[in-house]
């Protein structure tokens, strides 16, 4: 399924860079991209220490993101190192 779905993002991509040649992908400068976490991490533990199952939810989640990471950057890194030699 995730290799699908990179496929098909790649897919559209190419499309969207034919029909639009001069399009740019741009990104928010680190400041706001930081200030985003920050509130989003204000609101999840406002939620958390409200509601004991979003607390367990959110739990697990990072728990998760934290193991998957940790994963993602050994295979996805070797992978994308190995396709530029």
């Amino acid at each position: 399924m995730y290799t699908q779905a990179l496929h098909e993002n790649a897919n559209s991509w190419s499309k969207m860079s034919s029909e639009y040649p001069d399009i740019k992908v741009r990104s928010f400068p680190p400041e706001v991209i930081n200030a985003l976490k920050q509130a989003n991490g204000e609101l999840l533990k406002q939620q958390a220490s409200k509601d004991e199952l979003a607390k367990e939810i959110l739990d697990s989640q990072a728990s998760y993101l934290n193991k998957m990471r940790e994963w993602t950057n050994i295979s996805l890194q070797a992978y994308l190192n190995e396709q530029t030699n």
